[in-house]
């Protein structure tokens, strides 16, 4: 098993995704509140924070509830965890990698996580735009790809000098390490 600090790293970057997943959904009008709450955890934290809020604009209201959501998801992490650890006692990082992962969450927000990923799945990552988007980046990366393989010049020199790496491997950095905005004004500055 991983060290303790990577089983955090892990949940961590599972935890910002479904909190980003849910706003982008949100604010790209992919997701409403109807739909959201068909989730049974955001709608019981949903029901709680409108309860608190009466007069609260749909963006701030779901603010408060992704707020709400992402605190109870990490005290339940902290105290499942804390638990974990108390209970199995490691006195090293090599004890560690051989029990269970230590770090995780109770049964019940072990449950909610999984349908929350699972509902970002089904309505997110699998609607028509998001699935057209991707389409469209996979064509941008590739275009680029293709047309630096023919013109390895134009990469930036800082890429090129890259000691032992192959020309493939500079390619695919140099394409990595571009913003969206960019790799699209490229493919336009060069007709791809």
């Amino acid at each position: 098993e991983p060290t303790l600090e990577a089983q955090i790293v892990n949940f961590a970057d599972e935890i910002a995704y479904i909190h980003h997943d849910i706003d982008d959904g949100f604010r790209s009008g992919i997701f409403n509140f109807e739909l959201l709450e068909k989730n049974d955890f955001f709608n019981k934290v949903s029901n709680e924070i409108k309860t608190q809020y009466i007069n609260i604009a749909p963006e701030q209201l779901l603010n408060e509830i992704l707020r709400a959501m992402m605190n109870l998801i990490i005290l339940d992490l902290c105290s499942y965890s804390l638990q974990s650890i108390k209970q199995h006692k490691p006195q090293s990082s090599e004890e560690v990698r051989l029990l269970k992962p230590l770090i995780g969450f109770s049964e019940d927000m072990s449950k909610h996580f999984s349908e929350l990923k699972r509902f970002s799945r089904t309505y997110l990552y699998r609607h028509t735009r998001v699935v057209e988007m991707g389409s469209q980046a996979k064509w941008v990366i590739q275009s680029l790809f293709h047309f630096f393989e023919k013109h390895y010049e134009r990469i930036p020199l800082s890429y090129r000098l890259n000691e032992g790496q192959p020309k493939e491997r500079v390619i695919a950095d140099y394409i990595a390490g571009m913003t969206d905005r960019f790799a699209n004004q490229l493919v336009k500055q060069y007709s791809l």
